[in-house]
């Protein structure tokens, strides 16, 4: 289901709107709780890319962004 919401998103607002980040960031949260880490770090580091571009290099470095990542 959420990677259905990521192609919903990416459709509604576009590849680079926070909202896809946002559902980016679930998706690759579940993926690494299922311990699927391989999976979930590109997703994760998408998911960061897009919070840097649409809010500054400096978001993506703060800790609800990173913190999946560093899990």
């Amino acid at each position: 289901l959420q990677r259905e919401a990521v192609a919903r998103f990416r459709r509604l607002h576009g590849p680079r709107h926070p909202d896809v980040a946002f559902a980016l960031s679930n998706y690759g949260g579940t993926l690494g709780q299922l311990g699927r880490h391989a999976e979930a770090e590109p997703v994760l580091r998408e998911s960061a890319d897009i919070y840097g571009s649409a809010f500054g290099a400096a978001y993506a470095d703060h800790p609800d962004v990173g913190y999946p990542l560093a899990h």
